[in-house]
Order: C-alpha cells, then structure tokens, then sequence
C-alpha cells in the first residue's frame, strides 16, 4: 500500500489528500496526489515527483533559465547569454552613460598635435611621393578630408568651418551640451551630416537641433562667429 501524504508539505505544496490514479496507455498506474500551492492554487502532482522533489509548486516558481545580475542597480534578472547587459533601459542608458564618456582633448594639445603633425616623416606609411611632400596630409584643419562647411544657428547666425570636427570640439557648448566628451562630439557631428544630407537635392529644410547646413561656394577660412 502507498505510503499516505497526506498533511505533507513539499516545497510550496502541501498534500490534501489522494486523487484518481493516472493510467498509463501501457495499462501501468500512477499514484496522485491532490496539494495545495501556497499561492492558492490547487493541482494534482505524481506521487513520485512530489518526493523526489522534482515538483515543488503549482507552476507559479519558473527557475531563471539564465540569470544574471545588472551591474547598474544589482537587480537579478533573465536574459539569455549573449543577450542585454541589464534589467532595463534606463539602467542601460546609465551603464552607456558611465562606459561611453570618450577622452577629452585640451585645445594645447590639439595645437601641439597639429604642429607636429604637419611636418613629420610619412615615408614609413607607405604613402605616395605626393601624399609625402602634401601639406594637406597633417591632422585637424590641414587634413585633406576636411572640407569646407557653413551651418546657420537657430537664432540665424552664421558660421564657416573647414573641418567640422574640430569646430565640434571648441563649440559644443552651442548645441547646448555641459560637458565636452568625444561621445558629444560624434553625436553632434553625425546629426549635423544628416541634416546635410537630407537636404540635399529636396525642396526641404533638415535640420539638426534647430541647425541647418548650407553650402559655401567659395573656400572659407576656419570657423568663426
């Protein structure tokens, strides 16, 4: 005769006593066993899986299939191993916030940089004679990716730049940002672009942060209010 569980507590389920055996299609039987959860609901569990401890609640407890840990708030949560670092989005702003911040450039030592650059020895990249003896080859305004950009603030005033990068730099402070980061100035730099570029060849105006992006016709020197 089965042992009686009645009373018994195994996990959060407690046995309130026998249920209908389950037939097997073999014709075998197993023992039931009617239990209450401790969060109310009633279900019917095997006998052999309420002792082995294999069943310990109605369904209610779902054990994390892949738990970790959120470095912001140290809130545990599910996520599987390859996926998101946090718990939630605003967790995951500050952790970017924290991780993203770039390396600042003081105006001294772009200058240096500069300096140097403009007169140093490119015959160990690999360049051409001309790239060689090109004083467009330096960093900064002297390179020969810089172009000559003219942007519109949204109180209408003017600016002329030859490298939008390095205007970015001395003037985030007028797109309304605190603090200077290189995160900053790659968001600024990008939008400005896209402002650009939408514009182009449309009836449109794009703008970024209330800027817009026009173009010089002829050469203009570095930016200045």
């Amino acid at each position: 005769m089965a042992k009686d569980l009645t009373g018994m507590a195994f996990g959060r389920l407690v046995v309130t006593g026998p249920a209908e055996d389950k037939v097997h299609p073999s014709g075998q039987k197993s023992k039931m066993w009617a239990c209450r959860c401790s969060c109310g609901n009633t279900t019917v569990v095997n006998a052999q899986n309420l002792v082995s401890g294999m069943t310990k609640s109605c369904g209610c407890i779902k054990p994390p299939r892949n738990g970790k840990v959120c470095p912001v708030c140290g809130r545990a949560f599910e996520a599987p191993p390859s996926g998101r670092k946090t718990c939630s989005r605003e967790c995951s702003s500050t952790l970017r916030s924290r991780t993203h911040m770039g390396h600042g450039v003081d105006e001294a030592t772009r200058s240096k940089i500069s300096e140097k650059a403009k007169d140093r020895d490119m015959t160990g990249l690999g360049g051409t004679e001309a790239a060689q003896a090109s004083p467009n080859s330096g960093r900064f305004v002297t390179n020969v990716n810089a172009i000559d950009w003219v942007l519109v603030s949204p109180e209408g005033v003017r600016y002329e730049c030859h490298n939008l990068n390095e205007w970015v730099r001395n003037n985030y402070q007028l797109f309304g940002e605190p603090a200077y980061s290189e995160r900053i100035v790659n968001n600024i730099r990008s939008g400005l672009t896209n402002a650009k570029r939408g514009a182009m060849g449309k009836p449109i105006i794009c703008t970024y942060k209330g800027w817009r992006v026009v173009s010089p016709s002829p050469p203009v020197s570095p930016c200045s209010e």
